[in-house]
């Protein structure tokens, strides 16, 4: 919540959920009084916030999804990464974008795929790692 608001202001999201320990207060004031949906899932210990908000998808109907924020498993910790790759497997075929400050992951479902890799010309890589299943071919 922090982070959307201080990069995009003028963009509201239909529900901030979590267990919202690290929301500003004013953050939180400042979309509800815009009639943004807050949802207070501390209860829930048991899982990550973006385990809680991709269970909130069905519900939400929402099919393509974008994640953004300073997710540690993207730019830190292997063991994160990991994490939100499972959690990103376990909701194929759901196309949902998980973006960092410096890399983007997506989990492809069985298929032909075309990635644009943003920012290519600068740093051309793209790193593919089959989960799940074998990857018959790269091209």
């Amino acid at each position: 919540a922090n982070r959307l608001f201080e990069a995009c202001p003028d963009l509201l999201p239909d529900v901030v959920l979590g267990d919202l320990d690290s929301a500003k207060p004013e953050v939180l004031d400042f979309y509800r009084s815009r009639c943004v949906e807050i949802r207070d899932l501390s209860h829930d210990q048991e899982s990550t916030d973006l385990d809680k908000a991709l269970k909130a998808l069905p519900e939400l109907g929402c099919e393509k999804v974008v994640v953004g924020g300073q997710f540690a498993g993207v730019e830190g910790r292997f063991d994160h990464t990991l994490g939100i790759a499972n959690s990103l497997y376990q909701l194929l075929p759901r196309q949902i974008a998980v973006i960092g400050n410096d890399s983007m992951m997506l989990m492809l479902g069985a298929g032909e795929h075309f990635l644009q890799v943003p920012g290519f010309e600068q740093a051309p890589h793209c790193g593919l790692i089959p989960l799940g299943a074998p990857c018959a071919s790269i091209s």
